[in-house]
């Protein structure tokens, strides 16, 4: 897991969480860090394998999330869209903002820009990894930590 920091106060987690424990126990150490703000968490689901993390995943966002972004991680051959349709059909809490993305760059951006002083956002799933798998072969990606870092930079020369 790696934290960074906003400018104005925000903390970013990035970590290769993937499931119901990792999700939820990241989630639910956020809230506590920052009772007042609000957690966005983005994350996504691999495709063609691992399908019972679909429901886990959307009742850890339940369970934690203010906000959450859902986005293609791993998609293969699923189309990312039905991942993320499948998650959100297990995310039981009303209160819960869901949004999608499907190009998990502007899904991560996304979260980085509603980011408030008093907020954390929990970016999931990939952690450092700079590939994508899709349709059978890995594409790159730059990578969650990296997209982060390069906001941050971005933000403190402005």
């Amino acid at each position: 897991m790696n934290l960074l920091e906003k400018s104005n106060g925000a903390y970013i987690f990035v970590d290769y969480a993937h499931n119901y424990l990792s999700i939820h126990s990241i989630g639910s150490f956020a809230k506590e860090l920052r009772p007042q703000g609000k957690l966005i968490i983005v994350t996504g689901s691999a495709g063609g394998k691992a399908l019972s993390r679909r429901p886990d995943i959307g009742k850890a966002l339940s369970e934690c999330a203010d906000i959450a972004i859902l986005t293609s991680d791993d998609p293969d051959f699923e189309d990312p869209a039905d991942i993320a349709k499948e998650i959100k059909d297990y995310i039981k809490n009303p209160q819960v903002q869901v949004q999608w993305e499907r190009d998990r760059l502007k899904a991560v951006t996304r979260a980085f820009e509603q980011a408030r002083s008093q907020d954390t956002v929990v970016i999931a799933g990939k952690g450092t990894e700079t590939m994508l798998k899709y349709r059978g072969k890995e594409i790159f990606y730059e990578g969650d930590f990296q997209i982060i870092q390069r906001l941050i930079s971005t933000e403190k020369s402005n």
